[in-house]
Order: C-alpha cells, then structure tokens, then sequence
C-alpha cells in the first residue's frame, strides 16, 4: 500500500531547459512529462541503487544512502548491474545513521557486495552541500534546476527514469522544496545539482501518493503541489559519517585527482533520533 505522498524518495545527466514560453506558463507537472522525466542514459546509472521499491545512492565504497522511510534489509541491485540485466550484486548491513522521518528523512547504511567489492563501472557521489548558500532556489529560471534517479510508479516499469525541475524553497523545519515530478518509487533516490552533481536533498514526499485523487493534476508553478526532502546542508551539520566521507564537502575517496565538476556522474548502529533531529 502506497503512503501518502512517498512514491518519491530524491543525480545528472543534460538538463534539458524549458522553451522560453514555459516559463511562464502554468503547466501540470505529469501530463508535460515529456519535458522533466525521461529515461535514465548511459553513465547516469553508476551511483544509482535500486532497493526495491525505492531508490539510493553510492556514498563511499561500501556506504549507501537512502531515505528513513525507506529502510529495509536483503538484497539490493546496483544501478549497473541495472542498466546490464544482471541480478541483485549487494545486500543491506548495518545501519550506520538515520534521521527523523517526519523531518530528517534520510538513512545511511553498509553495503555489502556480493563480489567483495564495489562493482566495475559504479561511482560515488562526488560532494555534498555543506551550507544553505551553495543552492539558488526561487523562480525557475533563477534557480538552480536539479535532477533525481528513481522509479516513479506512473511510468517506470522496473526503468530507471531521469526526472529534474528547481529548488523552490527552503524552510526553518530543515526541508526544501521542489517541483520535480515525484511520485511513489522515487523515495530515496538523491537529489542532485545539474551543474556539477553536488547533492542536495533526498526524495522524501510530497502532496499525493500514485493513483490518489488529483495525484496527476499537479501544477508545477503552484507552491501547494511542490515536493520536498531533508535539506542535506543541515543532515551534513548533523552527520559525522557524512562529514568523514565529504571533508569541505569532496568526496575524499575519488581522490584530489579526480575531476569533480567532470565526473560522469566493521560499522557501529545508530538508533533512530541519533542525530537530535
């Protein structure tokens, strides 16, 4: 059964901008999706997790992210082996931290691949944000525009589908907002900025769940339709693995030799509440 609002769950190929007339038109964002969501291409699969109903992301070579509410165990498929046809190469380990689901959404976890390493071909998120100003939000075509990877229950089929819109609002509760066309089976997956992959957010919810009244009337201009996830800025503030894997917000595992804006794309528990959310 669908929960309200969380068919989301919140990384980058092109961006593909809107025709100068759209930007002042007010549009429904699921019967335009042809202009925000489009299948997943090539590259845009390496730091992609598939858990099953929802969607994460690769943070460090054995370290995966997701949100709260979506926390499981078992088997999970990389977004290569995905994008290959092969099965589920991974399974859940331990908890590593977890904030509020009402506020905080978003968990961090051990992976633990099936080969005993992070498959050929994946990648790692390459930063973070560390502070509230390394985002424009506002109008759209002032703000930055920003992606997720997931499997949104409207038009996925099992494929990963590319889906982007703007950073709208962020509020004192710690969330942002945004109008990209999120729906059930997005939960989880990242949130990211176009420009250089930085993450911002997580899928977390939003107004409608799939198939509920109005859930395909959405208008993408109206603030009462937008969607939302943790402001990864204030978890960042919070989480201690996060700043160990992203020191001055880098991902210090890819290595000062790597090019950040260019990239294609034995663990304690933490209870629930560790972070003072």
């Amino acid at each position: 059964m669908f929960r309200t609002l969380i068919a989301l769950c919140v990384l980058c190929a092109p961006v593909y901008a809107l025709p100068a007339k759209e930007h002042a038109t007010q549009r429904d964002i699921y019967s335009n999706s042809d202009l925000t969501r489009r299948p997943a291409e090539g590259d845009e699969f390496n730091f992609v997790l598939s858990l099953g109903g929802c969607s994460g992301f690769i943070l460090a070579p054995n370290i995966g992210g997701s949100a709260a509410h979506c926390q499981k165990s078992g088997s999970i498929k990389s977004g290569v082996a995905l994008r290959d046809g092969r099965p589920s190469d991974a399974t859940i380990g331990s908890t590593l931290e977890v904030g509020s689901v009402n506020q905080y959404d978003c968990w961090i976890f051990e992976i633990r691949w099936s080969g005993g390493q992070m498959p050929e071909g994946a990648e790692l998120v390459p930063r973070i944000q560390t502070s509230e100003a390394d985002l424009i939000i506002g109008e759209h075509w002032q703000a930055d525009s920003i992606y997720t990877l997931g499997f949104p229950a409207d038009i996925s089929n099992g494929k990963l589908i590319h889906s982007w819109g703007y950073a709208k609002t962020s509020g004192s509760d710690g969330r942002i907002e945004n109008n990209i066309a999120l729906i059930n089976g997005n939960s989880g997956g990242g949130i990211w900025r176009e420009s250089d992959n930085m993450l911002v957010s997580v899928v977390s919810g939003g107004p409608h769940a799939f198939q509920q009244p109005g859930w395909n009337n959405n208008d993408w201009m109206d603030p009462d339709h937008w969607n939302h996830g943790p402001a990864m800025w204030k978890v960042y503030a919070n989480s201690q693995r996060l700043k160990d894997i992203f020191p001055d917000g880098k991902n210090r595992y890819l290595g000062a030799e790597r090019d950040y804006e260019n990239l294609s794309f034995g663990l304690p528990h933490v209870s629930l509440g560790s972070w003072g959310y």
